[in-house]
Formats: structure tokens, C-alpha cells, sequence
């Protein structure tokens, strides 16, 4: 198994993801509007999304993520009150990943906070929610959409993370379950 070094643009906010291999966390390229949305509140969409729109997100336990320096550049925010907690950096607005709450273990780590050596990500499961893409996505991305056998996958991960108790320790919740920082409600350019 393997360790990607994590940081922000500016250096403030480093940490690891760890425990990576082809076994242990899942790959994909995200096209959902909501994904899109966040790169917009970052001001990172040309650098964060591919050019139809789409996120590279490693899905791994939280108990995987250590935020090693920065902990207090550490930012959230939601497309509506019960929205994912989507984690960036306070210092240069650079992503970190999604979360549901406190006690789910999945953790999407976005491709984008990984430095160095990432040999160890698994190459990429598939892509999601088509629907949300700019433009025609390419043929060859369509046919390998996600099938039945990649969702059992992802859904027996999560059993095993959710059953190992990996939502624990979080770098995003505290031990009695709050985020560790107030969340910004976000509402999408088109929307306003």
C-alpha cells in the first residue's frame, strides 16, 4: 500500500492519504453539477475540471486522510443546508475532497490536492453522471460508464469502511461529530 503527500497551492495545508492501493479506495471521474459548482467557488474550474466538466475524485475512508500542517486553513462548504460537506483550503482556496457526515467513512479526495509520486492510485473505475458534462463527451468515455459490478463494489467498500469503523479519526469532524469549520452555503452562479 501506498502514501500521497497532499497539499494546497500556496503550501500551508499538507497531509497524506494513506493506505492507497488498487484494493482499498475506488477511482472516477465525476461530471455532476454540484462537483462543477464547487470548482466555481473555488475559482479553480480550468484547473480542477477536464475539459467536459469532470472531477478526478479518489473515494478512500476518512480515517485514511491526515492533515499534518494547517489544520486551521481548513474550510467548508455546502450547495444547500444538507448538502455534501465539500473541504477546501481557507489560504488559496485549493480543494481537498467531499464528505458526507460524521459517521459515514467515504471520503472523495480530489485528484487536484495530490503531490508527488500517486503511482499508487488504482487508474480509473469509470465515470459518473454523464448527464452533467459540457459538451459531447468522447464514445470511449460513455461505454465505460458504471456498471452493476463497479456499484457492488463501491457499496461493499463502504460496508467494510463503515464496519471497520474507518470514519474515525476524521480530519473534517471532531470526536463528538461537528465539522471542524462552519460551512459556507454556496449557491451556483446559474442559480443567482
Amino acid at each position: 500500500m501506498g502514501t500521497i503527500q497532499l497539499s494546497c497551492d500556496c503550501g500551508s495545508v499538507k497531509g497524506q492519504l494513506t493506505e492507497v492501493s488498487p484494493t482499498t479506495g475506488n477511482r472516477i471521474v465525476c461530471y455532476c453539477k454540484d462537483c462543477q459548482a464547487f470548482a466555481e467557488f473555488l475559482g479553480k474550474e480550468a484547473e480542477i475540471l477536464d475539459p467536459h466538466g469532470g472531477s478526478d475524485i479518489y473515494q478512500s475512508p476518512q480515517a485514511h486522510i491526515h492533515i499534518t500542517e494547517g489544520h486551521e486553513h481548513i474550510g467548508r462548504m455546502r450547495l444547500s443546508e444538507k448538502g455534501l460537506n465539500r473541504w477546501y483550503t481557507t489560504c488559496c482556496k485549493s480543494p481537498i475532497g467531499n464528505t458526507m457526515g460524521a459517521g459515514s467513512p467515504f471520503m472523495g479526495v480530489l485528484r487536484y490536492a495530490m503531490r508527488g509520486d500517486v503511482s499508487a492510485l488504482r487508474n480509473l473505475d469509470g465515470y459518473v453522471f454523464f448527464d452533467g458534462a459540457r459538451g459531447e463527451l468522447p464514445a470511449e468515455i460513455r461505454k465505460t460508464g458504471f456498471s452493476w459490478g463497479k456499484i457492488a463494489r463501491i457499496v461493499g467498500l463502504l460496508v467494510k469502511w463503515k464496519v471497520k469503523g474507518l470514519n474515525k479519526p476524521s480530519a473534517f469532524f471532531k470526536p463528538d461529530g461537528t465539522p471542524v469549520a462552519e460551512a459556507t452555503i454556496y449557491h451556483r452562479s446559474e442559480e443567482a
